[in-house]
């Protein structure tokens, strides 16, 4: 039988409660380990996540057994975090040249400095800090005036009454945010040897072992009760699939493969599809876009998609869907530009991109058109209310001047309220536009 996920849920849960209450012998010292390291709550929800990640890269866990793996995983984190913090340098660099750009932000620091005296020794100290960020040059200097100007303690009670407190607020809460992702970045690193390195991996060499134990006991409980999970599933069929006499019954109850968005297979599914259509070169017909891949974080592989299943097809045998269906050209030639930026010829993830074109012809040469709304960004959070004003104004804005052309089972008519759509990232962005 297959389990469905809330039953997989409870028995996973049910059998990490008792590993950890009951653990075996060799297990007790790990166990101690972890709840030294962690709150009875995390424990849990840690082993939970682990599960998941265990089956897929086993052999890196196996790493932590050793004293050379151990080394080995202290230097690829090392080297992980190095990257990480340069991406991160990269994203605030960009990030105070907005800030250091903005119109408004040079005005305030105007008004400060031609009423020097009447602000507070904090306030005052924005002046010469903001002169020397504007003064930078190289990504050193921007970063080192970038993080000694966002970290002044200011108090604006006094000389309040002259500056606008809009862009006060605004100035100070992107201090603060940017202040706060600099601080991401100022660590420092352990050497291997020092207790601190030593902790961690034994911690996440106990966390290792707990998680193998309890993955253990669950596929001997499923397999007791004869339960499959959808997981399970795949990797069965994927095994049966190597043998070569299933192949051929298989081959002959099934005359064709037809496989509908590839782009979302795994390396499991791709060589499950190679090893049922087996060597015949006209039996199978697949349907993607490696650029609509979205379930990588569920293990999509477009990659070995393209290396495994495309490689297949002789170049006569691929056939390009180059004509939409649902816009018009204008969109479509704005759509050319953005991807063809996004995926240049010879791009890293070797996706190609061709242009496509409109099926639908357009009568007003205006139809069609295009309006990018900017917002300025202070990092990742307090954006959604400035962009739903922004769209409602510029909604209102159209409908009011009856500029912006849309096209019904009546023809074309200046667009109303009732023609707009608004697509949000999450329903409660929807409520804002809304308000």
């Amino acid at each position: 039988a297959v389990m469905d996920s809330l039953a997989e849920r409870e028995l996973v849960a049910n059998t990490i409660e008792d590993t950890l209450e009951h653990p075996r012998e060799d297990l007790r010292e790990y166990a101690v380990c972890l709840y030294s390291a962690f709150s009875a709550n995390e424990v849990p929800k840690l082993i939970f996540g682990l599960l998941g990640k265990l089956q897929v890269c086993p052999e890196w866990f196996k790493k932590l057994e050793t004293e050379t793996g151990r080394k080995t995983i202290y230097d690829e984190w090392v080297m992980l975090c190095e990257e990480w913090k340069q991406v991160k340098e990269k994203e605030l660099l960009d990030a105070v040249l907005l800030f250091r750009s903005n119109e408004d932000y040079q005005k305030f620091i105007d008004t400060i400095a031609a009423n020097y005296d009447k602000f507070s020794s904090g306030v005052q100290e924005l002046v010469p800090a903001y002169t020397e960020l504007k003064k930078a040059d190289t990504k050193e200097e921007i970063l080192a005036a970038g993080i000694k100007l966002c970290t002044i303690k200011t108090d604006y009670r006094k000389g309040n009454k002259i500056i606008d407190k809009v862009v006060k607020d605004e100035f100070k809460k992107t201090c603060d945010n940017l202040a706060k992702r600099f601080s991401e970045i100022d660590f420092t690193f352990y050497e291997y040897d020092d207790p601190h390195t030593q902790l961690m991996l034994s911690v996440m060499q106990a966390l290792y072992k707990i998680t193998a134990a309890v993955a253990e006991k669950v596929e001997a409980k499923k397999a007791a009760a004869g339960y499959l999970n959808f997981d399970d599933l795949i990797s069965s069929a994927k095994a049966l699939l190597k043998d070569e006499k299933i192949c051929a019954v298989l081959a002959k109850r099934y005359e064709y493969v037809l496989v509908d968005e590839v782009q979302d297979n795994d390396s499991s599914l791709t060589e499950i599809i190679n090893n049922l259509a087996g060597s015949n070169e006209d039996n199978l017909f697949i349907v993607g876009d490696m650029k609509q891949s979205i379930y990588r974080f569920r293990g999509a592989d477009p990659k070995c998609v393209q290396n495994e299943l495309f490689s297949r097809f002789p170049s006569d045998g691929k056939v390009t869907l180059d004509t939409n269906f649902r816009t018009v050209q204008r969109l479509i030639d704005a759509v050319n530009i953005l991807f063809t930026r996004l995926y240049p010829e010879g791009n890293e993830e070797h996706i190609p991109y061709e242009p496509v074109k409109a099926h639908r012809a357009c009568c007003p040469e205006d139809a069609g058109t295009l309006t990018l709304l900017r917002v300025h960004k202070e990092g990742r959070a307090g954006t959604e209310p400035k962009e739903a004003e922004l769209l409602a104004r510029w909604i209102g804005k159209k409908v009011a001047e009856k500029d912006l052309l849309v096209e019904d089972e009546n023809g074309w008519h200046p667009a109303e309220y009732r023609d707009f759509a608004v697509l949000v990232r999450k329903n409660g962005h929807g409520a804002q536009v809304k308000k």
